[in-house]
């Protein structure tokens, strides 16, 4: 898959539902919902490291997107001094 299939696949998923995939919970859900569309029939022990990339793929774009977009993000603002 490409970078635009990563950024496709997860900005069509955040769309979707975007208080799940936007917010604080959004990250695991997002890795969590690749894993059942494309390593469904495998358990998490038998991912390989290519999987795993992948996954951070789709993390990498999720935050990306919710910084174009945000209109997708609930997550709980925070103050720039406390980060």
């Amino acid at each position: 898959m490409s970078r635009q299939m990563y950024y496709r696949w997860t900005y069509d998923r955040i769309a979707s539902n975007p208080k799940l995939y936007g917010g604080d919970k959004g990250n695991p859900a997002i890795m969590n919902r690749y894993i059942q569309e494309f390593y469904g029939h495998l358990a998490v022990i038998q991912l390989d490291f290519r999987s795993m990339s992948q996954l951070a793929s789709v993390s990498r774009a999720r935050n990306k997107i919710l910084e174009k977009n945000p209109q997708f993000d609930f997550r709980p603002k925070r103050d720039k001094k406390e980060a």
